[in-house]
């Protein structure tokens, strides 16, 4: 079947695309970076949670990156990278560890140049003892040196104590030495039977305190502290005591002798005894028989001396 055509019609269609946003990019002006930071310096603590903001201006969008101890930061793990605005950039670091702290370098750079900035993150710690004190033995007039390594932020306050007792600094013997790597030190000069016992060192800061322990021993030959009488004279039937003082590390042992022979303890006439570093002789009823020389003699492991009166 054949439709005839009987009129002619014209149809015609129009259509118009507008893109905003393409049509600002392409009126912008090229621009260099520019980093602007707010806050230069932040804090947080051990375990807690740091975000440090910028702003990054630039055309075009220039390419940022994070060093921190000359090494990159690459998003993943503690680290993230967040970017709220097209011109806000954070970085943010969950569980944040005393080793996170210092400066954070910021680099922007374009085809037109580069800007950089630095953010610096405190890390707040308690004390901490990197290295531990151990137990020291020496021989009498040697040098004692007790050290520890302490980290913590801010900077701990140190001190030093011996048998419960605070340590003055600086005496004429004793010294304590500070280094601002955190290294602490007690030195000891011309060790003396005396500087034996227990040691400790207390670190604080506003966040908590720590303390770290070791002994001391001394050791000497044995030495008279008190000599006895050097000349005696008595009557008949009197009582004679010898007395002596003496020290050592480890304690002396102890003899008495009359003209070269050992005396022994007979709880009468001859008593011999011992109250800490006193060591006593009583002579009881005194005749003739017992005048001559009289010795003490102490010795141990170190050494031996000896000292003498006459009665």
């Amino acid at each position: 079947e054949v439709v005839e055509a009987t009129q002619v019609y014209k149809i015609s269609c129009s259509a118009e695309l507008t893109v905003q946003g393409s049509v600002n990019q392409l009126m912008r002006e090229p621009q260099k970076p520019k980093l602007t930071t707010e806050v230069k310096k932040q804090q947080t603590s051990v375990g807690g949670t740091a975000m440090l903001e910028l702003k990054v201006e630039g055309f075009p969008k220039p390419e940022v990156k994070w060093t921190h101890d000359g090494k990159e930061i690459e998003a993943g793990g503690r680290f993230k990278f967040l970017h709220d605005e097209e011109e806000s950039m954070s970085l943010v670091i969950k569980n944040v560890q005393s080793e996170d702290a210092g400066d954070y370098k910021i680099q922007a750079v374009n085809d037109l140049g580069e800007d950089t900035d630095v953010v610096h993150l405190t890390v707040k710690a308690p004390p901490k003892f990197k290295t531990k004190m151990t137990d020291v033995s020496c021989m009498a007039s040697a040098e004692i040196k007790l050290r520890v390594e302490v980290e913590g932020c801010p900077q701990p306050d140190v001190t030093w104590y011996k048998d419960g007792k605070v340590i003055q600094k600086n005496s004429e013997r004793v010294k304590t030495y500070n280094e601002v790597t955190g290294t602490y030190e007690l030195v000891i000069d011309k060790a003396t039977l005396d500087d034996t016992g227990s040691y400790s060192v207390v670190a604080t800061n506003e966040l908590s305190q720590t303390s770290e322990f070791c002994k001391v021993e001394v050791h000497s030959p044995p030495e008279f502290v008190k000599t006895m009488t050097k000349h005696l004279e008595v009557s008949e039937n009197d009582t004679v005591t010898f007395q002596v003082k003496a020290r050592g590390d480890p304690a002396p042992t102890v003899k008495w002798f009359k003209d070269g022979k050992e005396l022994k303890h007979d709880g009468g006439h001859i008593q011999i005894s011992e109250d800490g570093e006193t060591k006593t002789l009583v002579v009881h009823k005194i005749n003739r028989k017992d005048t001559g020389k009289y010795s003490c003699e102490i010795s141990n492991i170190y050494g031996s001396n000896k000292d003498e009166g006459e009665m």
